[in-house]
């Protein structure tokens, strides 16, 4: 009975261990940004955006439509590392901008809108952030309508 508690123990300490090493990089991503060389910066363009926004279903307003562009800072080296990544990019911006109630939508800042972005966008890139092509986000185009 002794040996199967001490068993047991073990398997859940090595457990425990697995997951919170998984953990660790997850925290280290979002602090490190890519080796881009800021002398050679090339920017990529993420158009076209568009989502609907969140709106509160007992006021019966008309949907409320969101239009946005970003541009990714890169360098030559990773422009088409970046240029790939467009379509997975695209699709976290459009569940992180879904998220968003209209109310909320209107009182926000470009920097905000920038924060917001480039959090999600980083995220995305938390397992492996060495491969992440861009080192900074920026908001091009905000339209709501």
């Amino acid at each position: 009975m002794l040996l199967a508690l001490v068993a047991i123990l073990g398997v859940g300490v090595a457990a425990g261990g697995w997951w919170w090493g998984q953990r660790a990089p997850v925290a280290v991503a979002a602090q490190t940004s890519p080796q881009l060389d800021v002398r050679q910066a090339s920017y990529v363009s993420l158009d076209k955006i568009v989502v609907m926004l969140k709106t509160d279903q007992s006021l019966r307003t008309a949907n409320t439509y969101m239009s946005l562009d970003l541009v990714l800072r890169t360098d030559k080296l990773h422009e088409k590392a970046a240029k790939a990544e467009l379509p997975m990019l695209k699709g976290v911006a459009v569940r992180t901008l879904s998220q968003v109630a209209m109310e909320q939508a209107k009182a926000m800042s470009i920097d905000e809108w920038t924060e917001l972005l480039t959090a999600d966008l980083v995220a995305a890139y938390a397992s492996h952030p060495d491969l992440r092509p861009f080192d900074k986000v920026m908001v091009s185009r905000l339209i709501i309508e």
